[in-house]
C-alpha cells in the first residue's frame, strides 16, 4: 500500500502515532514495481532499510522483516510480463524465437531461484527480491 501514498514516509508517522504502546503494526509493499493503479503510484523501493530506519526512529522494535523470494522470483516475474507488455506498447513482432527465448529464461530463472534457498529466505533477497512482510511492535 506505501507506494500509493503520495509521501510514504509520513504515511508510516501517522500510522504510528495511532497505535497504542505495545501495538503492532504489519506492512508491507513491493521492493521495485512496475507502474499500476495510475495515476496513484508515487513510490517504489521499499528496502529492508526503508524500514529498519523508519521503524526504529519511530519507536518501533521489528519483529518479523520476511522478504517474498529474491533476485530470481523477480527475474521470474519479470521475464513473464514481456509478451503482455510487448502487446500493449506495440514493441514489434513476437516470433516463435521470442517465445521460446522468454521461456528458456524463465525456467533458467525458476531453477536458480531454487538453488537461491527457500522462497522466504532467498540469499539474494537484499539484491533484489518482490516485496518484504514487516511486523513491528511499537515500544511500552
Amino acid at each position: 500500500m506505501l507506494e500509493h501514498c503520495v509521501d510514504p514516509v509520513r504515511a508510516v508517522e501517522k500510522i504510528a502515532r495511532l497505535i497504542k504502546p505495545g501495538g503492532r503494526m504489519i506492512l508491507t509493499a513491493p521492493f521495485n514495481s512496475l507502474t499500476h493503479f495510475a495515476p496513484y503510484h508515487y513510490a517504489t523501493g521499499f528496502s529492508r532499510y526503508f524500514y529498519e530506519y523508519h521503524l526504529d526512529r519511530l519507536g518501533f522494535e521489528i519483529e518479523e522483516l520476511t522478504a517474498n523470494g529474491g533476485f530470481f522470483d523477480f527475474m521470474d516475474q519479470e521475464i513473464g510480463r514481456m509478451a503482455r507488455v510487448r502487446r500493449i506498447y506495440k514493441a514489434g513482432w513476437r516470433g516463435p524465437l521470442t517465445v521460446i527465448f522468454s521461456q528458456l529464461f524463465r525456467l533458467n530463472a525458476r531453477w536458480l531461484a531454487e538453488q537461491d534457498g527457500p522462497r522466504m529466505n532467498r540469499r539474494s533477497s537484499e539484491l533484489q527480491c518482490l516485496g518484504w512482510f514487516v511486523v513491528a511492535r511499537k515500544a511500552a
